[in-house]
């Protein structure tokens, strides 16, 4: 690839949260893909999005992944905070401009770093 592929959960922006237990709730989330949020930053014009929806009951997460700029090689989703490098939870199926397909279930670590960002 020849600009990395911004790590996503790095960049989601919680759109929801989980109901109470017991109340299954679908949660989206996005994702604005970007140079600067690489480990470190990289100067690129390569840009992405993602949409990811949770659902809580199944533990599943969908995805939509799409790349500007750049033919990926591979695209995966790390853990970690922001400015942070973590390691791969999951890779994404698909590109290489577009990565789409659920992942899972989440365990509940999984679900946790999810859903705190």
């Amino acid at each position: 690839m020849s600009t990395p592929l911004p790590s996503v959960l790095r960049t989601l922006a919680v759109a929801g949260f989980l109901a109470a237990p017991g109340l299954a709730q679908s949660v989206p989330f996005t994702s604005a893909l970007t140079g600067a949020h690489e480990v470190p930053p990289v100067a690129t014009a390569a840009t992405g999005t993602g949409t990811f929806c949770y659902d809580s009951a199944t533990k599943l997460l969908e995805y939509t992944v799409t790349t500007t700029g750049l033919s990926g090689t591979a695209g995966h989703i790390h853990a970690g905070a922001p400015g942070t490098p973590g390691p791969v939870v999951f890779p994404l199926a698909g590109g290489p401009t577009v990565w789409s397909g659920t992942a899972g279930p989440l365990t509940p670590p999984e679900e946790g770093l999810l859903i705190s960002g």
